[in-house]
């Protein structure tokens, strides 16, 4: 086993969760999260940031054969970069993934979607909630209740 580099500090720095409503981008519902630390704001320029990059990322049209016109995004702002994640539901139950990254304090982001990398453990847990939302509101017994999953949204300290 590699051993880890000393560098990295470990252990869990709780973030604030919060759930910003609803952004309506042509045929699109977009869920808008924030990510942040301790006083759990994000920046309105970061924000101005993600809805461009929002904009621009999500597929045309939104609803067809293929789509529903629900996505979400979150807007993360941390110490060493920030990111915005843009994700949405495709296929029935398959989701869909962009991800973009800003040196900490910037808003100049780059698509690092072709780099690999997925998320981190806190926007990992609002993916989780997604999924979950959505197995609820729309695949359990056919139900397709769009409206419901546009309403169900995740507040919390984790």
């Amino acid at each position: 086993m590699t051993a880890l580099n000393p560098a990295w500090r470990f252990g869990h720095h709780p973030r604030h969760i919060a759930s910003l409503g609803l952004w309506p981008i042509d045929d699109w519902t977009v869920k808008v999260y924030t990510i942040a630390g301790v006083d759990g704001r994000v920046s309105p320029r970061l924000l101005d940031a993600a809805g461009d990059i929002v904009r621009n990322a999500l597929p045309r049209p939104g609803v067809c054969a293929q789509r529903y016109g629900a996505a979400f995004v979150l807007v993360h702002e941390a110490q060493a970069f920030n990111t915005v994640a843009v994700d949405w539901w495709q296929n029935v139950n398959e989701l869909n993934h962009r991800f973009f990254r800003a040196p900490a304090g910037s808003s100049a982001f780059i698509d690092i979607t072709a780099s690999g990398e997925s998320a981190c453990v806190w926007e990992l847990r609002v993916q989780a909630f997604e999924r979950d939302a959505w197995l609820t509101h729309v695949l359990t017994e056919g139900r397709a209740d769009l409206e419901g999953y546009a309403q169900a949204r995740l507040n919390e300290m984790c």
